[in-house]
């Protein structure tokens, strides 16, 4: 009798330890998964606004305005919820003279219209960092890719969308921290604004942009600047065509 519950006991115990491997190996591995499955979206995209000495104070508000309007136009917003997964990351910048660049918004997922609103409402509150610099172009694509690079986020596209309404006066030509950019797997898109530059989409076109798709959206002035950047996110989020 005594064998016959020691032998109770030792299987007892080696069933407990059998479960307990089981739940440990399910605790590590389900988080993991799901963390994975939220880390997917469709486009990780970096809105990199000048906010130089070029552009004064009413053009840094219609500058603000219209991205924060066209962001959460239908039109757009359809896009985002037209992707595979339904969403996508975006981070805002602004940038200026030689090293004056910073993130205003950090990373964050788009995806529901209640949360493409309140992204709009960050865009209008952003408060401006510079205003009396020069245009470093080549700067502010060096740091762009280094934030899209840290995004916490898996995208089969990522991209930088930089306006500006000016040309590269100070720092290294664009044209090498484009081509690294290039190299890292991301496509530079530009909206330039020609109120002051009228040459200025030529200029993008040969020293800015560049990768997969690459394009110039343009703007007469920054009244213009909602509608041109309607048309822009549109060509970058692609909504269902791309999936």
């Amino acid at each position: 009798m005594r064998n016959v519950k020691s032998s109770i006991s030792r299987a007892w115990g080696i069933f407990q330890q059998v479960l307990l491997l089981l739940v440990v190996s399910l605790a590590l591995v389900t988080p993991t998964g799901s963390a994975n499955t939220n880390k997917n979206v469709d486009l990780i995209l970096l809105l990199a606004l000048d906010v130089s000495s070029s552009v004064d104070v009413t053009e840094y508000r219609l500058q603000r305005e219209g991205l924060a309007r066209a962001i959460s136009a239908p039109e757009v917003v359809e896009a985002i919820r037209g992707g595979a997964h339904g969403r996508i990351a975006v981070s805002v910048i602004q940038w200026s003279g030689f090293s004056d660049q910073t993130v205003k918004i950090d990373w964050g997922v788009l995806e529901t219209p209640a949360g493409i609103s309140e992204f709009a409402k960050q865009v209008r509150s952003m408060k401006r960092r510079y205003s009396r610099n020069l245009t470093d172009i080549s700067g502010a694509i060096e740091f762009s890719r280094k934030h899209i690079l840290s995004a916490p986020y898996i995208a089969r596209r990522k991209v930088l969308d930089i306006s500006g309404d000016g040309r590269n006066n100070v720092n290294l030509p664009p044209t090498i921290q484009r081509d690294r950019s290039i190299a890292a797997g991301i496509t530079i898109n530009g909206l330039v604004i020609l109120n002051e530059a009228p040459y200025l989409q030529n200029y993008y076109q040969d020293f800015v942009i560049g990768g997969p798709g690459a394009f110039v959206e343009r703007a007469n002035d920054y009244v213009e600047y909602r509608r041109a950047m309607v048309k822009k996110l549109l060509k970058e989020i692609g909504g269902p065509l791309l999936f």
